[in-house]
């Protein structure tokens, strides 16, 4: 008897009245009731009084939060349902129907029952039951996934086989718990949880965290839907959706907008269909089809995470994404619509971003293992790209390594009857398909990671050293480099009289304006000890005052070093990398791809020689197609006959020079002529509209490689566009 009323007690539901009404009722009793008053009062208060020793919160407190943190998200979720597990699946569907009456549709259900106290107190592991209410394995899967990630940022120790006919199991789980006259964990609290939240169910109900030290935060925040007007305020002012709205008088202000505020952690985001098939609920489907298409704009103003994918079909218009934090997903498969990320974005295997109506922004770096753009989407990105793999369009595909790096359905084959030449070999819909099987993209092992010769990306006294060894040098006492409009000039150090290395430094230019200036300073100490510390200094190029580089120092000179030094530093590794046969593949590529007989035959057309004839002259240089600026300079005088190719640069922060907020990075494929009458073609670069042109080195080849983009997209083009202005002539 004794044992069974320490059970009762134990478990932490029953009222002294309730156990006393149970053990009268259900068991055969042999002493007094009052007696077995007495017996039940000692066990109860002896348990009360303990409990005051447990280390708070106890791992039933923390259950609790987890609960309550999965209604709030759309799973109804159940403490002590029953007896059986057929008891708490009738509670279940109890809520269930008690929601739809309310109009909401819960995702799923978990609960655990009587039974599962009791085998908790004996053997500390508690079992988690949970299901749908349809028959659909896949989304009970990512139900259950929902349920674990939940009970593992609470710290409890979780094990789950996978199988959805299995339960979650919660291990090395105490049972701590006492009875209070004001509990309330029965299925009201439940059904009230879910019928104030605002969850939505294109997320499968997942919701966002706040972890602080393996604990949750005090609220989650919450989905609304706004209009654009009533959140404009909250958008970044350099983002698209902002800046256009603000230039055409409001032209998104009634456009639908999902607002999450705070954190967000999703299994997948589909941007063709934000608001999911549930949402159908009674409204009828047209009704509800209508609705989901219509979601403009998804805010987060918190960070995101998400687990498998997001992606969307429609690469002519679909939902945006603004993320004011950071990104991490699995894969991104997107295009049609703005993504802008305010922090940094990390893509676990594939970024694919098609056709120039989308553009990805991002405020921070970006990694990804394989990052696709194509059909002239956008990218901008304003800190660093550590990519393993960067693919631009169907020219810089090679059939070997798309089957070397990909997983089988994720590419079209050449021989297949719907392959056309010379189309981007990535196949959407084989990729969809793997992401909702959850699915790698990538197979494993292809990526080697690159050399690290640097020990971090800080400007330090050691990084400064090995710049200062590089055998860039070769014979040389210097060596130079350009990223952007930046020139930056190596010198190595030389030796004294005693034997003693001075004077190497570090000196980058930006557009011939802002100048950064790094050495290291020998400070003799006491005891003949000496210490090498770093100066930086900066200067107005027009100027001749160098002043001490400092954080509270001029944007533009904290901006030079903050974004420039980490570039110079993997510019450093790469050239290093470099050997002559790869140098030597590129350049060969440059010579037979772009000929001096090509360029004269382009000058020659009359869509050149009639109508864009004057290099000098906005209207008459060129035109555009697409994202690109195509222009041409005829022989006359002493220019040098040209061919240029453009692309639109929107994001300019790293720019001070520039006035406006558009501009264009430009390639020129110039003829130049020797004294001896040679001609030959000599590749150069424009950072931006304004700045100085300078010869692509050979050991740029990023620059080659984009060159040679640009210059197959004009020649597939070029005599298209002639034809039709000859059309128009006649």
């Amino acid at each position: 008897m004794i044992e069974q009323i320490e059970l009762l007690v134990k478990t932490g539901f029953h009222s002294l009245e309730e156990i006393f009404e149970i053990l009268t009722e259900q068991y055969d009793i042999s002493i007094e009731e009052e007696q077995l008053q007495t017996e039940i009062n000692s066990l109860f208060n002896r348990h009360v009084e303990a409990s005051e020793q447990w280390a708070r919160p106890t791992h039933f407190e923390n259950l609790v939060m987890v609960f309550d943190m999965l209604c709030d998200g759309g799973i109804i979720a159940l403490h002590n349902a029953g007896l059986t597990m057929n008891d708490g699946i009738d509670d279940a569907n109890e809520c269930y129907e008690e929601l739809i009456k309310r109009g909401k549709l819960p995702a799923g259900y978990c609960f655990y029952h009587e039974q599962d106290i009791e085998r908790a107190i004996d053997s500390n592991v508690l079992l988690i039951a949970f299901g749908t209410f349809r028959e659909n394995p896949e989304h009970a899967a990512k139900v259950a996934n929902v349920i674990v990630s939940f009970l593992e940022s609470f710290g409890f120790n979780v094990h789950w086989d996978g199988d959805i006919n299995s339960r979650i199991e919660l291990l090395n789980f105490e049972w701590r718990k006492t009875y209070s006259e004001h509990d309330s964990y029965g299925l009201e609290r439940a059904v009230e949880i879910i019928a104030e939240s605002s969850y939505d169910l294109a997320f499968n109900a997942l919701r966002p965290l706040d972890v602080d030290g393996g604990k949750a935060g005090s609220s989650l925040p919450a989905c609304t839907k706004h209009t654009f007007s009533e959140i404009k305020h909250l958008l970044p002012a350099d983002c698209w959706a902002y800046s256009r709205n603000e230039k055409n008088d409001g032209e998104f202000d009634n456009e639908t907008v999902l607002v999450y505020d705070g954190d967000l952690a999703v299994d997948h985001i589909h941007l063709d269909d934000p608001l999911g098939i549930d949402a159908e609920s009674e409204r009828g489907q047209q009704e509800a089809l209508l609705e989901r298409q219509s979601v403009f704009l998804i805010l987060i103003t918190g960070d995101l995470i998400v687990h498998n994918y997001i992606y969307n079909e429609n690469t002519d218009g679909s939902t945006g994404l603004i993320v004011l934090g950071n990104v991490q997903a699995s894969n991104i498969i997107v295009g049609g619509q703005e993504i802008y990320i305010g922090g940094n974005l990390e893509v676990n295997e594939l970024f694919w971003g098609d056709y120039n109506h989308g553009m990805l922004s991002v405020c921070g770096n970006v990694t990804a293992p394989l990052f696709v753009e194509t059909d002239e989407y956008y990218v901008g990105i304003k800190g660093e790209r550590h990519f393993k793999k960067h693919w631009v369009d169907a020219d810089e595909f090679d059939g070997n390594e798309v089957q070397t790096l990909l997983a089988e359905g994720c590419y079209w084959f050449e021989d297949h009857e719907e392959y056309d030449e010379g189309q981007i070999p990535l196949y959407r819909e084989g990729i969809f398909e793997r992401l909702k099987a959850n699915q790698p993209l990538l197979k494993k092992g292809w990526a080697e990671e690159s050399p690290r010769i640097f020990e971090d990306e800080e400007p330090s006294v050691n990084n400064i050293q090995r710049i200062l060894a590089s055998p860039l040098f070769g014979e040389d006492n210097t060596y130079r480099f350009y990223i952007d409009d930046v020139s930056i000039k190596v010198s190595r150090p030389s030796l004294n009289e005693d034997g003693k290395e001075v004077g190497g430094y570090i000196y980058m230019l930006q557009d011939d304006t802002y100048a950064v200036f790094l050495y290291l300073n020998e400070v003799k100490k006491p005891l003949r000890t000496r210490k090498i510390s770093l100066e930086m200094l900066y200067q107005n190029h027009a100027e001749d005052d160098w002043h001490p580089l400092k954080d509270h120092s001029p944007e533009p000179y904290v901006q030079l070093l903050n974004q420039y030094w980490p570039r110079m530093l993997k510019e450093i590794t790469y050239r290093e990398s470099l050997d002559v046969e790869t140098i030597s593949f590129w350049q060969e590529q440059l010579h037979e791809t772009i000929t001096v007989e090509k360029i004269e035959r382009i000058l020659a057309l009359p869509i050149v020689t009639e109508k864009f004839n004057d290099y000098y002259d906005e209207d008459k240089s060129g035109y555009w197609s697409g994202s690109l600026h195509y222009c041409f300079r005829l022989p006359k005088g002493k220019d040098n006959p040209r061919i240029g190719v453009g692309k639109e640069r929107r994001d300019l922060s790293l720019f001070p020079t520039i006035d406006g907020d558009f501009d264009v990075l430009l390639y020129h494929f110039d003829i130049e002529t020797s004294d001896d009458g040679i001609k030959k073609v000599v590749l150069k670069f424009q950072p931006h509209n304004e700045g100085n042109t300078r010869p692509v080195e050979a050991a740029e080849i990023h620059h080659i490689r984009t060159a040679l983009r640009f210059w197959s997209r004009l020649e597939k083009t070029i005599f298209q566009h002639n034809d039709d202005f000859l059309e128009e002539q006649s």
